[in-house]
């Protein structure tokens, strides 16, 4: 300990200028954190030699002032990147899943669902995405199709006609 001495880590004035610790050369860079969530400022860096009492040794807040504001935390459906990933909303647990319906019959194919926080079509049962005469509640024709969505060909379709079997074969059906 003398006047000019190099000031290391060790809570004593090696220097002699008063301070303890002061600009050591073996301190270690630590970072504010405001909001107590573990992660710090990293435009808030200083030096010492123990980090404790609001300064942590991570800089990567992206909101200092908000402890539901962290690398790692949840997003959610707000337009806050909760996550500092650097987008808002991205896999928000609070998402709802939404589907695309290519032939514009109001009902969505089950196989394009997605998540999203923006509102979108929330029926996703069309069984024909390319037909828009074909979607849940649509009426059955007699033509070899599923047109309703109900996993049945022609049922309940409009315009059947009575067969009647012909077991003798002259062309006339049993009543």
């Amino acid at each position: 300990q003398h006047p000019g001495a190099t000031e290391i880590c060790n809570g004593v004035d090696d220097d002699c200028d008063g301070d303890i610790d002061l600009d050591a050369v073996d301190a270690s860079i630590g970072y504010v954190d405001s909001d107590a969530d573990g992660h710090g400022d990293p435009l808030s860096a200083t030096t010492l030699c123990t980090v404790g009492n609001g300064i942590v040794a991570l800089a990567d807040d992206c909101d200092d002032q908000n402890a539901a504001v962290a690398p790692g935390a949840a997003e959610h459906c707000d337009g806050l990147d909760e996550d500092c990933d650097g987008v808002a909303d991205n896999a928000a647990v609070d998402a709802a899943v939404y589907y695309f319906d290519a032939d514009g019959d109001g009902s969505g194919d089950p196989a394009t669902a997605y998540l999203s926080c923006t509102p979108g079509l929330t029926d996703g049962g069309d069984c024909n995405d390319q037909l828009a005469t074909v979607h849940p509640g649509a009426s059955e024709t007699c033509d070899g199709q599923d047109e309703d969505c109900d996993g049945l060909v022609d049922n309940n379709a409009s315009g059947i006609l009575s067969w009647y079997t012909d077991a003798d074969g002259d062309g006339f059906g049993d009543a």
